[in-house]
């Protein structure tokens, strides 16, 4: 066999490496940028909005919920689907995609069991 044929599965792992150093450094910037505008305020004598410390808008919202619930859902509907049209299905292969759908049944149920948020969502 040749060497490209052991290419894509280091290259998947590479590619899911690369997305979590970059989800960290740039959480650390988004930090660092929040932790030097504090800074500067405080050098200033000017008060500090409470907002600042508040997470990002949008973030833990109901909605969010909602929306990775559902993408969830139709992911492994999609998986099944498509082992499903392969020649000579694995019929034990058409779990695969249980897992995600399972993981976006979970997200819809939490959406529609907590309690609303102080936002309304």
């Amino acid at each position: 066999m040749h060497w490209w044929f052991y290419l894509g599965p280091y290259m998947f792992w590479i590619f899911i490496a690369v997305i979590v150093i970059a989800g960290m450094f740039f959480g650390y910037l988004r930090s660092a940028s929040r932790d030097k505008t504090i800074r500067e305020l405080a050098e200033r004598g000017q008060p500090i909005p409470p907002e600042i410390f508040q997470r990002s808008p949008g973030s833990g919202s109901r909605s969010g919920l909602l929306i990775g619930g559902l993408v969830m859902l139709f992911i492994g509907i999609g998986l099944s689907l498509m082992i499903w049209h392969m020649p000579a299905p694995n019929h034990d292969s058409l779990f695969v995609g249980a897992i995600p759908g399972g993981i976006g049944v979970a997200l819809i149920l939490s959406y529609i069991f907590l309690g609303r948020d102080k936002s309304g969502y």
